[in-house]
């Protein structure tokens, strides 16, 4: 049993909150002390039964405690867990939720939250500190890197890359063989078919890059 603190009382962490349970309901795994949140004004009654511990000073004196790092957004969640490490902080979570289909030979990185319904096939890797929504469908041989955020119900076809800090919205479809450069996004319900540069943001049927406000005037 490890003692473990859940950084972010938003939807991703009340969701750890929920898998944590359902994980130790099959072998008693992690004893979840409560969350830690930067934010002022969270609504302590809301966070699943659990307290509120702090903000994330509250590591300072707490360093060997197991953290769940329950931030979508992936440029927050790098300067959350450099934070963290500062503190002392070593070992984070690796949240997969037990209604899920992962292949033997997948690979999932330290700090990875997976959300149920998500099938993930054969010799595919999911690398640090990413979050797989619900229902997300990931083929074979495809690598998805640190800090990417999948959106529920996102379909990614075999042997495309996935680069670092991607964020793919929710319902968005990705070729075979494509890939995405870093820290691109790729928007709500786009059918990707072509490469996407690092940074871009496409969107659409196909998706296309999107202009800028000022190069629209």
């Amino acid at each position: 049993m490890n003692n473990l603190v859940i950084f972010g009382g938003g939807g991703v962490g009340k969701f750890v909150a929920h898998a944590i349970n359902e994980i130790n309901k099959k072998v008693y795994t992690w004893n979840i002390l409560g969350y830690i949140d930067d934010d002022d004004q969270i609504d302590e009654t809301n966070l699943n039964g659990y307290p509120l511990l702090g903000n994330i000073s509250w590591l300072r004196e707490n360093p060997v405690v197991t953290v769940a790092v329950a931030i979508a957004e992936p440029t927050v969640k790098v300067q959350v867990i450099e934070k963290i490490i500062e503190y002392g902080c070593e070992k984070f979570a690796t949240i997969i939720h037990p209604h899920t289909w992962i292949a033997e030979s997948v690979k999932v990185g330290k700090g990875s939250i997976i959300y149920p319904g998500t099938t993930i096939n054969v010799n595919t890797e999911i690398g640090r500190f990413a979050i797989v929504n619900m229902n997300c469908s990931i083929g074979h041989d495809v690598e998805i890197n640190d800090y990417t955020f999948l959106a529920p119900n996102v379909g990614i076809g075999g042997n495309t890359h996935v680069s670092k800090g991607c964020v793919i919205g929710i319902g968005a479809s990705l070729k075979q063989s494509l890939m995405i450069g870093e820290w691109a996004v790729v928007g709500a319900g786009s059918v990707v078919i072509r490469d996407v540069e690092q940074g871009q943001t496409v969107a659409g049927v196909p998706a296309k890059p999107l202009q800028s406000e000022k190069l629209k005037k």
